[in-house]
């Protein structure tokens, strides 16, 4: 069995919740791992560089057709998977108070 990019979700956290509700997607061979929310309305992408062991965390928008190209709302750069693991977390339960900015700017 091939080793997750990030270590077991924490229990009850807004990112399992997103895992089991939503989606988990880390596709075969990628160095990318994906969670959408329950709503459809963010995607969270963690990704890891291989060379260096840096993890790129960010929060989009579910992309629309017409706005694909749109800047994540958040996005970190950390040099450990617990800590990536750890911002995710926090990045997606913030995502109801994203939503209110998003809904008025």
């Amino acid at each position: 069995m091939a080793r997750s990019l990030l270590p077991s979700l924490p229990e009850d956290s807004e990112l399992a919740r997103w895992a089991t509700e939503g989606f988990q997607r880390e596709p075969t061979h990628s160095n990318i791992v994906y969670f959408g929310s329950p709503d459809e309305r963010f995607v969270l992408v963690v990704q890891v560089d291989d060379p260096v062991q840096g993890y790129l965390v960010e929060m989009h928008l579910e992309a629309n057709n017409d706005d694909s190209d749109s800047p994540p709302l958040g996005r970190t750069i950390v040099d450990d998977r617990e800590l990536a693991l750890d911002v995710a977390t926090h990045m997606a339960a913030a995502a109801d108070d994203l939503e209110a900015l998003a809904d008025r700017p």
